[in-house]
């Protein structure tokens, strides 16, 4: 089985060295990639910068230059968010020259390394900018590589400017199609007429109150080749269910727990605590285990995906709905007309001689 741990803590806090030290099957660094003001390219998961650092603001309203006074680490605490109160030791990064870095940056920092890039913003320059930086460090060869975005327009874009030649995964109306098309039973016959293009599908295990974390799903993804993906899994107890319906990785802020969960299903050869030997432990400058397990809940950017999903989870129910009115209509038309007055032909024309010697009388009363 070859899996890949998707480490994606570390970009969203936007500064610190992650538990990504040891290695599953595969290692993917997991970065957001967000505008500036003066259209560059930094590596920020939130649109805003008020949730980890000193000032607050979007992220679109700031130049890089006025980023890099922001000390990004200024609210991030290990102990987690909702966890008050707060002494000054529970901020340990606070001061310690974390700054929001270019993607440029992370780029040459992490040149050999699997990436999931996944870009925040539906706005073209965008996408135009990681396939300028891509070409610009690994030339020819992107198969370390995978490219992302829940915007449709933008993945597109970048589909188109790259050529397919980078992997990339599905946007979110695609996701939204499999699994829709897959839950109806339809999802051949769907895929038959539109093949997709992206190799693989990164879900969260709930969307709109519909659970998608099912063999059923990972199964047929794999008959037509391609990989279904989980985020953000950050509890052991899913991650132990997400690895035995054949799910092909895993997204997570808790990679530590996530490693001992592998290590426990005998899929990597080496516990956490020999991989991270000679390491020091949360440390500001080394590595870090956080003391919170974060949530992340899956925001829908489409109608769609805020409707579909409630229709496939009541589905039988909507279906029962729609036959009791059939039958109703039927039965309606059915006994309805058959019980109403019938008109024959002798009572037509006595209706109709009446209606004329109703008009003679009124005639001859007006005389």
């Amino acid at each position: 089985m070859f899996l890949s741990l998707v480490c994606h803590f570390a970009f969203k806090t936007c500064a610190f060295t992650s538990s990504c030290h040891f290695r599953a099957n595969s290692i993917i660094w997991c970065v957001d990639v967000r505008l500036t003001k003066d259209n560059q390219l930094i590596v920020h998961h939130d649109p805003n910068i008020d949730r980890t650092s000193s000032f607050k603001g979007d992220v679109a309203k700031f130049t890089f230059s006025e980023l890099q006074l922001v000390d990004s680490a200024f609210q991030y605490t290990p102990k987690g968010p909702g966890r008050a109160p707060y002494v000054e030791s529970d901020f340990p990064f606070r001061g310690k020259g974390y700054r929001l870095s270019l993607f440029s940056s992370f780029m040459d920092a992490f040149e050999d390394n699997y990436k999931n890039i996944e870009i925040k913003d539906n706005v073209p320059l965008a996408a135009e900018l990681v396939w300028k930086e891509l070409q610009r460090k690994h030339r020819n060869d992107f198969s370390k590589v995978i490219v992302a975005s829940g915007h449709c327009d933008v993945l597109r874009h970048f589909r188109d400017i790259s050529q397919g030649r980078v992997a990339t995964s599905a946007c979110e109306k695609e996701g939204l199609a499999f699994f829709v098309t897959q839950k109806l039973g339809i999802g051949k016959f769907w895929f038959w007429l539109f093949p997709p293009v992206a190799v693989a599908y990164q879900a969260p295990v709930i969307s709109s109150g519909v659970w998608l974390n099912f063999k059923y799903f990972v199964d047929m993804a794999h008959s037509m080749n391609q990989k279904l993906m989980y985020w953000v899994i950050n509890d052991a107890e899913l991650a132990h269910q997400l690895l035995d319906v054949g799910a092909d990785g895993i997204v997570s802020d808790r990679t530590d727990i996530i490693y001992s969960v592998l290590y426990e299903m005998k899929l990597v050869q080496k516990s956490l605590s020999e991989r991270l030997e000679g390491i020091t432990i949360n440390s500001t400058d080394s590595f870090f285990i956080p003391e919170s397990n974060p949530r992340e809940v899956h925001t829908c950017l489409s109608l769609g995906c805020r409707v579909l999903p409630i229709i496939m989870n009541n589905f039988k129910i909507i279906i029962i709905v729609l036959v009791v009115l059939l039958l109703g209509t039927i039965v309606h038309s059915v006994f309805g007309t058959s019980s109403a007055p019938q008109t024959t032909p002798s009572t037509a024309k006595a209706v109709s001689t009446n209606k004329r010697n109703g008009k003679h009388t009124s005639k001859r009363k007006d005389d």
